[in-house]
C-alpha cells in the first residue's frame, strides 16, 4: 500500500516546486502529525524525492513534530531559500 504521505509527496514532481527546489540552496522540510499516520521510513522516502530534486549543495533541514491531536491531519512545510544567482 501507498504511504500516508504519498499524495503530499507526489506533489514536489510538479515541474515548477522542482524548478525553484532545484535553485535553492537551504531547504526546511517540517512535517507534523500522530505517529500512527506516518513512520520513519516515510520520511525517508519523502525527503528523499526532495533531495533527489534539490540543488547539490543544498543544505536540508527536517523538522518532525509529533503531535497526536492532530489524528488524522498531516501537516507539511517546506521553506525553501538561499536562491542560486
Amino acid at each position: 500500500p501507498r504511504s500516508t504521505l504519498f499524495p503530499y509527496t507526489t506533489l514536489f514532481r510538479s515541474k515548477s516546486i522542482e524548478d525553484d527546489l532545484h535553485e535553492a540552496k537551504g531547504i526546511l522540510i517540517n512535517i507534523k502529525g500522530s505517529s500512527d499516520n506516518f513512520s520513519m521510513i516515510e520520511i525517508s522516502e519523502s525527503t528523499t524525492m526532495i533531495d533527489e530534486v534539490a540543488h547539490k549543495h543544498a543544505d536540508i533541514i527536517l523538522q518532525v513534530y509529533p503531535e497526536e491531536e492532530l489524528n488524522d491531519i498531516i501537516k507539511i512545510a517546506i521553506i525553501a531559500t538561499r536562491f542560486a544567482d
